[in-house]
């Protein structure tokens, strides 16, 4: 399951648009080790191995991925927390460098979207239709 850090603290469930018992889990601001506990549903978690501004060293989402129960489907990436965001036209690189310039230099943003758009697509279609789609 992949879930946003911009949550604070109201439940998956409700910003979601649909209605799904397997999504009724505290949002990310609010994770401990016992609501963690609580976790029954296979959970997909991607975080960035540097981090960046806003989310620290990346260690605490370290912790967070630890701490869930059973196997989840934890992928590491070997990048700051801004190669999550979409890879940036010219315009916003030269507008907002901060948000566009990746670390390390020549990480392939675009390339890493491919990549992961398709994992989470096929770990939703495992997860919840029942099989590869």
């Amino acid at each position: 399951m992949l879930i946003s850090l911009s949550l604070s603290g109201r439940l998956l469930q409700d910003a979601l648009p649909i209605n799904q018992p397997q999504f009724r889990y505290p949002a990310p601001a609010t994770l401990t080790r016992e609501n963690l506990a609580l976790v029954k549903a296979p959970f997909q978690f991607w975080r960035s191995q540097f981090g960046g501004p806003g989310v620290g060293d990346g260690l605490g989402n370290a912790r967070v991925a630890e701490s869930l129960p059973g196997k989840p489907d934890i992928h590491v990436v070997p990048a700051g927390h801004y190669a999550f965001l979409a890879p940036c036209s010219a315009d916003l690189a030269a507008a907002v460098p901060r948000i566009c310039t990746d670390v390390p230099a020549g990480f392939d943003r675009a390339g890493f979207h491919r990549e992961f758009n398709a994992a989470v697509v096929g770990y939703f279609h495992r997860q919840l239709a029942g099989g590869d789609q």
